[in-house]
């Protein structure tokens, strides 16, 4: 593949920005000076948390890393050691409020509003300071044209369960749902103008889902299609958990007591008449502490009566709470269904929407927990599958089987690996030339 680098000067002062200007580092690696990578996710939680500790080890080896984020996600970057570029997305907020749209059109739909609207701000940009390494999420469609354009080297990080066979089409969900969606052709139609309009003429498909490089940051043992993916391409490292805990304190109870985390993670979490239902089936159950997340949306008295061994709070910090829980009941986003397989912890899953119930799925075929349909998730329902999955030495051997596989998948490091081996073979096909001059343009192959 043909590249272009930049030779520049020495820089003027190492900038810290979170809008797009123009920075004045130097980009690139050259005699062993830093290395600059650029990240473009997708502003969710479960899409922005898995990269943050590979943000972090980057950083720590000396890499210089940009990361492309919305405001709301800028100072959970910025802490992890990147540089945010600051741009308004239209995906919901849930600092604002902001619901997520049900169904997976109304999905990808959403992705490719958000890669115009990032487009718009950081094309030209990495034309004129090219870094030496582009990562971008799975859902970033701004990320695939940026590669292909631009021709930049290029690793997708997937925290999901996409199919990894030769045949694949779409995330599981997305193929599961999408042939009887009648707002598929509509939108069909929307993206081919997007990629004409940027000059890629692939199929569709082929666009949504082909990458060089993919970093899985899922063990490759809970993965569905984790025993046949081409190594060649996929490196599963697993869930990259950060080092440090946040700043948040949450006072565990005594030892004595056992702790049940409730949580539905970040987007469908306007679940009034499920939060009810939990403290019916927990509220004065001994020797029961329990955690209820109830998220943004939903006030605290629209619940009656709370039990005096239940705290409920908007948000929690997520893996303080899992160090110290007995059982997690959850959504079964891929974030929280790692994080709590990763501290051990037997889940209860009630999904919500999108691919959880694929997880959900996952998690009792491998005898990793319970799950339950949110229609079949009653007081009864509820309390007997917690007390259940507590109590089930099949579950607890078999968490603890993953836990090891998390520990050898390598997490963050294992990751931060893979792309300076990326790094290494990129500059390995550069020809050695004769220095160029400050601002001068170089073309490479």
């Amino acid at each position: 593949m043909e590249a272009r680098v930049r030779v520049v000067g020495p820089p003027a002062h190492d900038l810290r920005c979170d809008v797009y200007t123009p920075p004045s580092v130097e980009l690139g690696v050259s005699n062993g000076e830093r290395t600059h990578i650029v990240v473009v996710g997708f502003p969710l939680q479960g899409h922005v948390n898995p990269t943050l500790a590979i943000v972090t080890e980057l950083v720590r080896r000396g890499h210089r890393v940009s990361y492309a984020t919305t405001a709301g996600f800028a100072p959970k970057v910025g802490a992890a050691g990147a540089t945010p570029l600051v741009y308004a997305s239209p995906a919901p907020a849930t600092d604002r409020k902001e619901q997520w749209p049900e169904g997976a059109s109304a999905a990808l739909s959403l992705f490719l509003d958000d890669a115009r609207a990032l487009l718009a701000g950081l094309t030209e940009r990495l034309r004129q300071e090219r870094p030496e390494l582009l990562l971008y999420d799975v859902n970033s469609y701004a990320g695939r044209v940026l590669a292909r354009v631009l021709e930049l080297p290029a690793i997708e990080m997937c925290p999901r369960h996409d199919r990894l066979t030769a045949d694949a089409s779409a995330s599981l969900y997305a193929a599961r749902e999408l042939p009887d969606d009648p707002r598929w052709p509509a939108f069909r139609a929307r993206f081919r103008a997007f990629l004409d309009g940027h000059g890629i003429d692939e199929p569709l498909e082929r666009f949504m889902v082909e990458a060089e490089q993919t970093l899985v940051t899922i063990p490759r043992e809970f993965h569905s299609d984790g025993a046949g993916a081409d190594l060649g391409r996929y490196t599963f490292v697993g869930p990259c958990l950060p080092e440090r805990r946040e700043q948040e304190h949450w006072q565990p109870p005594a030892a004595d007591r056992k702790v049940l985390l409730v949580a539905l993670g970040s987007i469908f979490t306007d679940r009034p008449a499920f939060y009810r239902g939990c403290l019916a089936a927990f509220g004065d159950l001994e020797p029961w502490h329990v955690v209820l997340s109830i998220g943004p949306y939903v006030d605290r008295t629209e619940l009656g009566p709370i039990p005096a061994n239940v705290e409920v709070l908007p948000h929690v910090p997520q893996l303080d709470v899992l160090a110290r829980a007995d059982v997690f009941v959850t959504h079964a986003g891929m974030g929280s269904t790692l994080e709590g397989l990763a501290f051990g912890v037997p889940m209860v899953a009630v999904p919500q929407g999108a691919e959880q119930p694929f997880n959900a799925e996952r998690l009792v075929e491998l005898g990793l927990g319970r799950s339950l349909a949110p229609e079949q998730a009653d007081e009864t329902a509820l309390r007997t599958a917690v007390l259940s999955v507590a109590t089930d030495p099949g579950i607890q051997s078999r968490i603890a089987w993953m836990q090891r596989c998390i520990r050898d998948a390598g997490g963050a490091r294992a990751a931060a690996d893979a792309i300076e081996d990326r790094l290494r073979m990129e500059r390995a096909v550069q020809p050695q030339t004769t220095p160029a001059a400050p601002g001068e343009w170089r073309r490479v192959r």
